[in-house]
């Protein structure tokens, strides 16, 4: 997850985080460990200023 601020993010599945509030500088990795088979995950990016969040440029898979 490559950004170029200080941002938060948060990873559930079916309404459970699997993941609380990990902090990300630059470019940091979250992994899933066993990821369930075709389950959808939601990852919400939390920031303290909105121009931060622009600043993500992308979530790779």
């Amino acid at each position: 997850m490559p950004c170029r601020a200080l941002i938060y993010a948060e990873v559930s599945l079916k309404n459970k985080v699997i993941l609380s509030q990990k902090r990300i500088e630059k470019f940091d990795s979250i992994v899933i460990k066993p990821p369930a088979e075709g389950a959808r995950y939601y990852v919400k990016i939390l920031a303290i200023n909105r121009e931060d969040i622009s600043k993500t440029s992308g979530v790779e898979f």
